[in-house]
């Protein structure tokens, strides 16, 4: 009876601790030796917390039909450039982008590395380097699309649609040969692989008739 009776003496104690003035006083005793601490909190956690930016995202994911431009790239800056945020709008960036504003365009150009950089591989299925150099490549930069289907090789693998997206950048920047050779990859990765075929046979056409404008050329002279 002794022991029942302390045991629970002990836990009206302790639940006493825990709840009512105790624990405002508790409370405000840490807050006092912790204000900076308690600032961040209340700024960070308490007025927009990480479950009510998740909220956000998924509300303009799942509740609106057309997502604009500028509300991804506002949602985009809130996240500090989340790279789930981006993957889970990415077709929204690529449809929009080659059309969009000079002001979203320059968001866009100026900030997006920052994903990659923000990005920790846990899903191979998510190829977050590769969709970076697809907007890239959308915009006709064809050097700083190049830069992230490299990464993408080196971080998620060879892929043969990565292949044949170097041979377009190579093939715009003029490199024929460089490009040639991507298709070539990219068919020996999936032989089946249409697009890669097209281009590899319109290229090789291309680099016949140079040479042998070329050799008339020479033989003229």
């Amino acid at each position: 009876t002794t022991t029942s009776s302390s045991s629970s003496s002990s836990s009206t104690k302790l639940h006493c601790l825990w709840t009512g003035d105790e624990m405002e006083r508790i409370s405000a005793s840490r807050s006092a030796a912790f204000p900076h601490l308690c600032r961040v909190f209340e700024d960070e956690i308490v007025r927009f917390g990480p479950n009510d930016f998740f909220v956000l995202q998924k509300s303009m994911k799942e509740d609106s039909q057309q997502p604009t431009l500028k509300g991804i790239i506002a949602l985009l800056k809130l996240g500090d450039w989340d790279p789930d945020v981006f993957y889970k709008f990415r077709d929204v960036i690529l449809n929009q982008a080659p059309v969009c504003g000079c002001k979203l365009r320059n968001d866009l150009c100026r900030d997006l590395p920052r994903v990659w950089d923000n990005h920790y591989s846990l899903d191979k299925d998510k190829d977050v380097s590769f969709e970076v150099g697809r907007f890239y490549y959308g915009i006709r930069e064809h050097d700083k699309a190049l830069q992230f289907y490299r990464t993408s090789t080196e971080h998620i693998g060879e892929h043969h649609v990565t292949f044949h997206n170097m041979g377009l950048c190579y093939y715009s920047l003029g490199q024929l040969d460089v490009a040639l050779e991507n298709f070539n990859k990219s068919l020996k990765l999936n032989n089946d692989y249409e697009k890669a075929r097209s281009w590899q046979q319109k290229v090789a056409r291309e680099i016949e008739r140079q040479r042998s404008l070329l050799s008339l050329q020479s033989a003229a002279a």
